[in-house]
């Protein structure tokens, strides 16, 4: 077995936290950089992620979340939010990021702008919506993937209500939560950390076109 697949054979979808242990600051700080490096669709990152720790916003979320103690028990709840309309002015930020960062004018990248612009013309904003979230889900994939690596327990969640969570984290149009994630450490009374881990063989999944 190779660490990657060690780490994967012991993450589950935690159900029960230890609220006594906390995510280091020092951790903490790597997911945040795991978040900002995650690669999107031309590059546009139409996200971002809330840190919660506020006990009392927690306790607020949870009647938003199907009761999941999770969302309460956990270190840090990471809710990840989905730009709905990115759109023109988005682009025109990221250009101008593209610039600073790589040293180049305006001029150098604009047919690369233009594409981006074409693109983003051709779709209604049920599209525009649509992929946000998708990005968003990339997003959650480099995250869960970390916290596997470093040993901190996740449990990916979508039972929740994106208004009230909305609603409650001031959250305003094009801005919306679209995947929650409760991260910490496993309680050692969960039940589910010693099940066996489900999934279908290679044989079912995988197809192979030589």
């Amino acid at each position: 077995m190779t660490p990657l697949i060690d780490s994967l054979n012991r993450r589950y979808a935690t159900k029960v936290f230890d609220p006594t242990r906390i995510v280091s600051d020092t951790d903490i700080h790597t997911l945040l950089e795991v978040f900002r490096l995650t690669p999107s669709s031309f590059g546009l990152q139409p996200w971002k992620l809330l840190v919660i720790t506020n006990n009392k916003l927690k306790n607020d979320l949870l009647p938003h979340s199907r009761n999941q103690r999770q969302v309460v028990d956990c270190s840090h709840l990471l809710v990840l939010c989905a730009n709905t309309e990115c759109g023109p002015r988005d682009i025109n930020h990221f250009a101008d990021r593209i610039c600073q960062a790589r040293g180049v004018t305006r001029d150098h990248i604009q047919g690369y702008v233009d594409m981006m612009m074409e693109r983003n013309n051709a779709i209604d904003s049920q599209t525009k919506a649509t992929r946000a979230h998708k990005q968003v889900y990339i997003a959650q994939w480099f995250l869960l993937m970390a916290c596997a690596m470093m040993k901190i327990d996740s449990c990916p969640m979508e039972g929740f209500i994106p208004a009230e969570y909305n609603r409650i984290l001031g959250l305003e149009h094009p801005w919306t939560a679209s995947v929650v994630i409760p991260i910490g450490y496993r309680a050692s009374d969960d039940k589910y950390a010693t099940l066996p881990k489900v999934r279908f063989g290679q044989e079912e999944v995988v197809e192979w076109r030589k």
